[in-house]
């Protein structure tokens, strides 16, 4: 039996008829051996209704553990059918309530490491020999479930395949409304934490097909360790079947819900640096799958008070390839525009980039630019010198740009020499040997190879193409010659 409904092809009419026959062949089957109900519970063809018969039906075990949260909050994935998961939801948030309900029974707990102790005189010995001082804390003690075990639950049902978008958005309400004005201590500081890790991580993975990322982990060893994404492990959906991949009935990314995740869990606005070596990353926008939402997030950017304008202008990653940028989408030109001008001077510079301005390995330039902006660009000196002559140099769109910006390199390489298209000579070091080197280490004649032929070289080797010669649009015949 046992191999009967582990086998993939099994039919959902004979998963059915089994699951009915549980209780006639012997009750270790039924109430002990819980292998053969947990293979037709997660099997893909398992049909609703044999779900609904074990729920109603199956005695469960004591007053603790019924049925429906055995098979559906205690597993490391719930695979309850659309029907079922408004009541998995229902003994979730029973869960979350109890959680807040205290007994009047007292706990002691040390104020330095939170240790708790159910009588004060077993505190207080222990603050004695650990030194530990300061006043001790008193509560009730905590009927329902801690922290961990709630996080445990939400992780195994809140990447439920067949929930809804409606279903979906009534997990966030229940942990945003009950957990965002949490009182953290520094006991419960990690697994608050933790949970809103789980809940942004929810809105970033891309499950939509099986060679989506968040079941390949494609890319991902680049930037985090095997199996894991932003500190949280992948494993549950890793290793589900290729059937119950494709059985994903919504992406998780809609207006309702990256909103209302981005204040819950402000670190998908700006995951901050875990190592000095590492600059922050902006999970939420570098995870986008769909162009309406860009726009959704620019209109309310004041709310999202974490993510720097420039960074709405850049490209997200591929959902199959963690390390690569989507082809599927891009950025519209109102939003490049509005996150150029809105980008102090001093922060302007990664403008050049249009992926990933933090990643030195996988950061890609920026090939283009709206012609406005272009035309706006080309007035502003200090800009041009701030984001790179060589890049600005492959946004030329026509004639007039090529000869602006010949005269916007020309001043800045050879300052007072240069007098309105003309090439001034130098003074005559014979007669004024001063003034010949004051005007000579005034000039920066490097800015005309890094217009003409790029601005990185490593040992003779040109590390990006950048430079004038790079632009397809140069025109043909150009005088522009450095």
């Amino acid at each position: 039996m046992r191999q009967l409904v582990y086998h993939s092809i099994a039919n959902g009419h004979a998963l059915d008829t089994m699951a009915k026959m549980l209780p006639t062949l012997d009750k270790d089957y039924w109430i002990n051996d819980t292998t053969i109900l947990w293979g037709i519970i997660k099997h893909h063809n398992t049909l609703p209704e044999t779900h609904q018969w074990l729920v109603d039906n199956h005695p469960g075990w004591g007053e603790n553990t019924s049925f429906l949260d055995w098979a559906y909050l205690d597993q490391p994935m719930c695979y309850a059918p659309p029907h079922l998961l408004d009541s998995v939801l229902s003994s979730f948030e029973g869960y979350v309530k109890g959680h807040f309900v205290f007994s009047e029974k007292k706990i002691y707990i040390d104020p330095v490491d939170f240790k708790e102790y159910k009588t004060k005189k077993g505190l207080e010995n222990y603050m004695e020999k650990m030194n530990h001082e300061g006043a001790i804390i008193i509560r009730g003690e905590r009927e329902g479930l801690s922290l961990q075990a709630i996080n445990k639950i939400l992780f195994n049902i809140i990447f439920s395949p067949h929930m809804s978008k409606k279903q979906f958005l009534n997990l966030l309400n229940i942990i945003i409304n009950n957990f965002s004005d949490y009182p953290e201590s520094e006991k419960d500081r990690k697994e608050i934490s933790h949970m809103k890790g789980i809940v942004g991580l929810s809105v970033l993975v891309p499950l939509s097909n099986s060679e989506d990322w968040g079941f390949t982990n494609k890319g991902l060893s680049k930037s985090f360790s095997d199996g894991s994404a932003y500190g949280i492990s992948l494993s549950s959906l890793n290793t589900i079947s290729k059937e119950w991949q494709s059985m994903f009935k919504i992406d998780r990314q809609f207006k309702r819900s990256i909103l209302s995740v981005a204040l819950f869990a402000p670190w998908i606005q700006r995951n901050p640096p875990q190592s000095n070596s590492v600059l922050p990353s902006y999970p939420l926008l570098e995870n986008l799958r769909r162009e309406k939402l860009y726009a959704f997030l620019w209109e309310n950017r004041i709310k999202l008070k974490y993510i720097p304008s420039l960074y709405y202008c850049m490209l997200p990653r591929s959902p199959i390839d963690f390390s690569v940028p989507s082809n599927m989408i891009g950025v519209n030109e109102e939003i490049i525009m509005g996150a150029y001008e809105e980008t102090e001077d001093e922060e302007i510079r990664d403008f050049q980039y249009n992926f990933l301005p933090n990643d030195v390995e996988s950061r890609l330039l920026r090939k283009d630019v709206p012609t406005s902006l272009i035309n706006m660009l080309l007035g502003e000196k200090g800009r041009i010198s701030q984001i790179g002559y060589g890049v600005v140099a492959l946004w030329l769109q026509n004639r007039l740009h090529f000869e602006i910006f010949e005269d916007r390199v020309m001043e800045a390489a050879l300052g007072n020499r240069w007098d309105d298209g003309d090439v001034l000579e130098l003074p005559d070091m014979r007669e004024n040997l001063g003034e010949y080197w004051e005007v000579v280490n005034n000039l920066h004649l490097s800015i005309l190879q890094t217009a003409a032929i790029g601005e990185e070289w490593q040992s003779g080797v040109m590390a990006s193409e950048t430079g004038l010669v790079y632009n397809s649009k140069l025109p043909e015949n150009s005088n522009i010659i450095y």
